[in-house]
């Protein structure tokens, strides 16, 4: 259907590149996740876990975070003093996961326009709006793709050495690399695969036994364990508190009784058309895939890869249980890889009463990224804020050493990295029972607990009802200010 000549997809490609780094290159001051992880490379020294002292009041000392992606961030350290090395950094996953898709399709002997796989794989809008700034999904997203080519040649009994090598890799890179989707290989992809297909048991077993020997080894038997409890803590941390993702950290102190309807999981017909049309936005090929194997009456391994992320999507989004195993739409950008490949060869090859469905599908899509590129490209509020506060960050810098409370907590990681204080802050590795009084709504005020102190509360001004009840009975002096932080020192906080 589709025969553009190399240079005309070499064209298309090096457009669509452009504009993807022109999109990372305006949202670096929006890129608030990855302070974290550059807090974590500066004190790695070649050794695990990383020890941040007491850095962050509320988490424990030593940090059991998966540590493949420090391990990525080390081998280009140099690169990221440099804003393009950064961008490098950030593309280098989503450039291998179209190249080994490529790959892939040439092997199967399969004909396909590169621009077309590149703009489904790099240019998705799930990709768009979430690997623009040093954050470990997207590494995850290419080792668990690889996995699933994997099953693929190996469901086909074709290149069972390759299967073999591509399955190990993909699985050590994702017990190293990231939670979520390592929940995903569990709970989700394996089982289903298993059901549907068709698959040498042994070469599964000898797989899964290489890849769990080869993480002990690289991760050892401290970290191993630390890793696992530290994942069950956060998990167990969201069983407790899912019904509070995304809502006003700060509602139950507010001064005024109209309440910010904010919440990710609220009970109505509202949240859930929310919930499916976000899910749905991140990956439209995705969700027609389903559709159209439906109608066709077939399932290939790619649309069965896909169908089992959406089973995943549906149960962490509707079934209490299991919210807890992470925000549903998150999921989506683990079926691009799939999706892509399912797209462009069935593109090939549709029955033609269904073409229209996938036409439908890359409409969608097309919708859906120039909707992400839109809204990450425009000039916001939120932009000049964290621009702010890189400079009360700096000014931070010259006080006397002290406790940081950043109101509110999601900024806490920049002020982190840019200063010497210690961060009344958490949950970047375990000790979550530590931060829960606190996260993800206020349950109690740092000034009733008599265990910490604060030295300077930094707070946006939109806050300053919160900051006023915060505050009575104690005094402050404000230090710094701008049109969008205030900082202030407070004495010991003890009632």
């Amino acid at each position: 259907m589709f025969e553009p000549s190399f240079e005309t997809s070499a064209f298309f490609i090096t457009v669509l590149f452009f504009f993807r780094v022109i999109i990372i290159f305006r949202y670096q001051t929006n890129a608030v996740d990855e302070f974290s992880y550059l807090l974590l490379l500066r004190e790695f020294r070649k050794k695990i876990p990383i020890d941040l002292g007491d850095k962050f009041v509320l988490e424990d000392d030593k940090s059991f975070y998966p540590i493949g992606y420090i391990f990525y961030l080390y081998i280009f350290k140099r690169m990221l003093s440099y804003k393009t090395g950064k961008i490098i950094v950030i593309l280098i996953p989503d450039v291998i996961e179209f190249a080994a898709a490529a790959l892939f399709l040439n092997l199967m002997s399969v004909e396909f326009d590169l621009s077309l796989l590149f703009a489904l794989i790099v240019f998705s809008p799930a990709k768009l709006a979430y690997n623009n700034q040093l954050a470990s999904r997207g590494l995850g997203d290419l080792f668990f793709f690889l996995f699933c080519l994997a099953f693929v040649l190996a469901n086909s009994d074709q290149h069972l050495f390759l299967s073999y090598f591509l399955m190990s890799v993909g699985t050590v890179g994702v017990i190293l690399t990231h939670k979520m989707t390592l929940q995903l290989l569990i709970f989700a992809v394996v089982p289903t695969l298993f059901i549907f297909l068709e698959i040498h048991a042994e070469f599964f077993l000898i797989s899964v036994i290489t890849s769990i020997a080869l993480s002990y080894m690289v991760l050892g038997k401290a970290f191993s364990v630390g890793q696992a409890l530290a994942h069950f803590d956060i998990v167990s941390f969201w069983y407790r508190n899912w019904p509070f993702l995304g809502k006003d950290q700060f509602h139950l102190f507010r001064p005024h009784t109209v309440q910010l309807k904010t919440e990710y999981h609220a009970n109505n017909v509202r949240s859930v058309i929310e919930k499916i049309i976000r899910s749905v936005g991140h990956n439209p090929i995705a969700a027609v895939i389903v559709v159209y194997s439906i109608l066709i009456g077939e399932w290939n391994t790619f649309a069965i890869i896909v169908m089992s992320i959406w089973a995943m999507v549906l149960a962490t989004l509707f079934i209490d249980p299991l919210k807890c195993l992470g925000a549903g739409h998150l999921y989506v950008q683990n079926t691009v890889g799939a999706s892509a490949i399912f797209f462009v060869i069935e593109l090939q090859s549709s029955k033609d009463s269904f073409t229209w469905l996938l036409v439908l599908g890359l409409l969608g899509f097309l919708a859906s990224s120039g909707i992400v590129v839109f809204k990450l490209l425009k000039v916001d509020d939120k932009k000049q804020k964290n621009q702010a506060l890189e400079k009360i960050a700096e000014c931070l810098e010259s006080l006397e050493l002290g406790t940081v409370l950043v109101v509110p907590f999601g900024l806490s990681n920049l002020v982190g990295l840019r200063t010497k204080h210690r961060i009344f802050f958490g949950g970047h590795t375990s000790g979550f029972r530590k931060l829960e009084p606190y996260w993800p709504i206020w349950r109690t005020l740092p000034i009733a607990d008599k265990n910490f102190s604060v030295d300077y509360i930094v707070s946006e001004r939109s806050e300053e009802e919160v900051i006023n009840v915060m505050l009575q009975g104690f005094k402050t002096e404000i230090l710094i200010q701008n049109d969008y932080w205030i900082v202030r020192r407070v004495r010991r906080m003890v009632a």
